[in-house]
């Protein structure tokens, strides 16, 4: 492995970069990112362009690097690549049982805990501090916040979005596009693309994160 490609450059992008340079020293990084674009970055092309990485991506790794504002372009551009070329990364201080899965693509943290028989599916990201328990699944695409614990024989949908502090109790299941907001304790179902926040939780019609 050679290259990697970054598909998206903001915030989320640059902590991307940092942790795969920590793990690959000698990975060149070429990037997909309007405003890296326009600020003259060496090696960065517009991000309309990441369509045509796929002719080139045999000898390449790719990473999705979009925030959690851009879970369904994430998702979308997924479906262009071969999953076997997308690379994640997994902290050296964090705990992945022998037993868990996590997919192609998808970012652990430090000092996150993937608890046995659980799963994780492709590009998700785990941020610092989160705990998934036993027998528990996120679907692709998903976003979890620092600090979050999602109990045992949990089920979270796809480009799903947890906020930092959040508690997800054991046996519930989130559909899709669900947005939860910071420091929510979720005790009971939520259907696909609904937005719930508070403890005890309550549905929403809107919520400043996403």
């Amino acid at each position: 492995m050679k290259e990697c490609i970054l598909i998206g450059y903001g915030k989320l992008g640059k902590q991307f970069e940092s942790y795969l340079r920590s793990e690959y020293p000698h990975l060149e990084f070429s990037y997909y990112d309007d405003i890296a674009c326009n600020q003259g970055l060496i090696n960065a092309n517009p991000f309309i362009n990441y369509t045509k990485i796929i002719t080139g991506v045999k000898n390449s790794s790719v990473c999705i690097s979009l925030g959690y504002k851009h879970l369904r372009l994430k998702s979308e551009i997924i479906n262009y690549l071969p999953k076997e070329c997308l690379l994640g990364f997994v902290h050296q201080s964090s705990f992945v049982d022998e037993n868990a899965n996590v997919g192609l693509g998808s970012f652990i943290y430090p000092k996150v805990s993937v608890d046995n028989d659980s799963q994780v599916g492709i590009c998700c990201v785990l941020n610092t501090g989160s705990i998934l328990c036993h027998d528990s699944e996120i679907g692709n695409c998903s976003f979890i916040g620092p600090n979050v614990t999602i109990c045992g024989d949990v089920k979270i949908g796809e480009r799903c979005f947890i906020g930092a502090g959040s508690i997800i109790s054991n046996n519930v299941v989130l559909g899709d596009d669900v947005i939860v907001g910071a420091g929510s304790l979720i005790s009971s179902n939520i259907p696909s693309n609904k937005k719930v926040v508070g403890n005890p939780f309550k549905f929403v019609d809107k919520l400043n994160v996403i």
